[in-house]
């Protein structure tokens, strides 16, 4: 479709498409090459939509199958008097963001520890048994 509806909403629960819905309700949505505005606007095909670089495949009665990419962008102009505001609070999600892979990480790492070492003692155990 060259718009995305309301209706099109997609969820897992009835919440979930509820939620959608009222979201894509709010933006503006006029179609392909609708302009981002401050109110928030629907951008379909998102910007890394439309055909993807997986390229296309063709069966043996001439039919062309092609990838494509059909996501929904909510993009929004943020006016100059609060861009610092809005940048700060973007700034904070980011340093959330870092922390939790950090802990993530750290747990990642800890967890491959801890496997590593009764790996050793198999790999001991396998060898006085070969031995």
């Amino acid at each position: 479709p060259p718009r995305v509806r309301p209706e099109d909403a997609f969820g897992f629960t009835p919440f979930d498409r509820g939620a959608c819905r009222k979201r894509i309700a709010a933006l503006r949505n006029d179609g392909l090459y609708t302009p981002p505005t401050v109110q928030g606007t629907v951008m379909f095909p998102f910007t890394g939509g439309g055909v993807n670089w997986g390229g296309v495949a063709i069966d043996p009665h001439g039919v062309i199958y092609v990838n494509t990419s059909r996501a929904v962008h909510s993009i929004s102009l943020i006016p100059r008097a609060d861009f610092d505001a809005a940048s700060n609070a973007n700034q904070t999600t980011i340093q959330r963001a870092a922390t939790s892979l950090s802990v993530a990480a750290r747990r990642l790492n800890e967890a491959v520890a801890a496997a590593q070492a009764p790996i050793a003692e198999l790999e001991g155990l396998v060898r006085a048994h070969r031995g």
